[in-house]
């Protein structure tokens, strides 16, 4: 178990990291500035804040299993909604699934 907890770790903070690169470039093409290149990063960092409390609560009542199941499938959903927001050039969806994807960040 330590090892498929360590693996789903590493590979959702590699998603993190290449979510923030990406996410910065598609700002400046959806919102077509590049002043708003930080604004994914910057809600990636919200999410993270937002979820920790939640999925605390969650973990302790249902257990750390329900708790990183919920964390990776609200990432995973902002991660659809990012390659939505890319697709049809959609600002909303951008920056809600910039504040989903970073679930993950907060769980031990």
């Amino acid at each position: 178990m330590p090892r498929v907890l360590l693996a789903a770790q590493a590979v959702g903070a590699l998603g993190l990291a290449a979510g923030g690169t990406a996410g910065a470039l598609m700002a400046e093409d959806v919102l077509g500035s590049a002043a708003f290149t930080a604004l994914p990063l910057g809600l990636l960092v919200l999410g993270s804040a937002l979820s920790a409390p939640l999925l605390t609560v969650l973990m302790r009542r249902r257990g750390r299993a329900a708790g990183l199941a919920a964390g990776y499938a609200l990432a995973t959903a902002g991660a659809a909604g990012v390659i939505v927001a890319a697709a049809v050039a959609s600002p909303a969806a951008l920056l809600l699934g910039a504040v989903c994807c970073s679930a993950p960040a907060t769980m031990p």
